[in-house]
């Protein structure tokens, strides 16, 4: 998988079109009510866990109060 990180922009709602290789875009967020480290994050690690168990190539940018996963879903085909 290419390295993006240098395209990506947080917080910017344009972002999901990085790279026409990535099939699959997944933001996970949270607002001021819910406690990031405790909700926000554990879903995060446990997307990720997945994606890492089942070999799918991601990138995952990290930004205030939400984390996306650009997914390479080719990856495990």
């Amino acid at each position: 998988m290419p390295d993006i990180s240098a395209q990506f922009i947080f917080g910017d709602a344009q972002s999901r079109d990085v790279d026409e290789n990535l099939d699959v875009y997944l933001s996970i967020q949270w607002d001021d009510e819910m406690d990031a480290t405790k909700e926000g994050e554990q879903a995060s690690a446990r997307v990720e866990q997945y994606l890492n168990d089942a070999g799918f190539d991601y990138f995952l940018g990290k930004g205030m109060g939400e984390n996306i996963f650009f997914i390479d879903v080719d990856s495990v085909l």
